[in-house]
């Protein structure tokens, strides 16, 4: 079942890139519309999970309109999911180019040089992202696991409970926090909160005791 419906929605993508391609001949459009109606597919590929269709719509798009910077981004989106590093910083890196230096574009940058191991340009790419806009609790979160790498435990602290401040539900921040109280030796600390970040697991996934 799951591969029919595969090959429809393949089938009907090929179908409709043909009556684009109608429509650009006979209509005579402009190209930016018509790279407009390429992305809006692009997107729909990529909630039904065709990675590679979109890629192919979303590289249209960018022939018809090469400063289409919101089609480079998406193009970096998918490119993350389908963990092509490489082809993911170099169209993220292609939206700064272009001028959008948003803080999303900066956090994901951030995620594949981590990704690399790059630990120094990935905390460059968190501060700038939390420079632009610093009311995501993940974004301090990264940066303090980029600290941790780092061995700069005093300044992982204060990234994991700005993200904590910012989501106070999540064991993650709390785990690490305590981890990091831990390496510097503050084992008082370390054992409150991860005995809080098990807390908050078992709320979200309880253990149920078997008779």
């Amino acid at each position: 079942m799951v591969i029919k419906l595969r090959l429809f929605l393949k089938l009907f993508i090929l179908y409709l890139e043909k009556l684009l391609d109608i429509i650009e001949k006979v209509f005579s459009l402009e190209p930016k519309q018509v790279s407009k109606v390429y992305a809006e597919i692009g997107r729909e590929c990529m909630d039904k999970g065709l990675e590679k269709d979109a890629i192919d719509l979303y590289q249209k798009v960018i022939l018809l309109n090469p400063d289409d910077r919101k089609a480079y981004f998406q193009l970096g989106r998918i490119y993350m999911r389908t963990k092509n590093w490489d082809e993911a910083i170099r169209s993220y890196q292609k939206c700064i180019e272009l001028g959008l230096r948003n803080h999303e574009v900066y956090y994901r940058i951030g995620l594949v040089h981590d990704h690399f191991d790059q630990t120094d340009e990935a905390l460059k790419c968190y501060r700038k992202a939390i420079k632009l806009d610093s009311n995501h609790d993940e974004y301090y979160f990264r940066l303090g696991l980029a600290y941790d790498s780092k061995k700069m435990h005093d300044e992982a602290i204060i990234s994991y409970n700005k993200a904590i401040s910012l989501n106070p539900q999540e064991p993650r921040y709390y785990y690490c926090l305590g981890l990091a109280y831990d390496s510097k030796g503050r084992h008082d600390k370390a054992v409150d909160f991860l005995r809080k970040a098990m807390e908050l697991q078992e709320k979200e996934s309880p253990v149920i005791d078997e008779e």
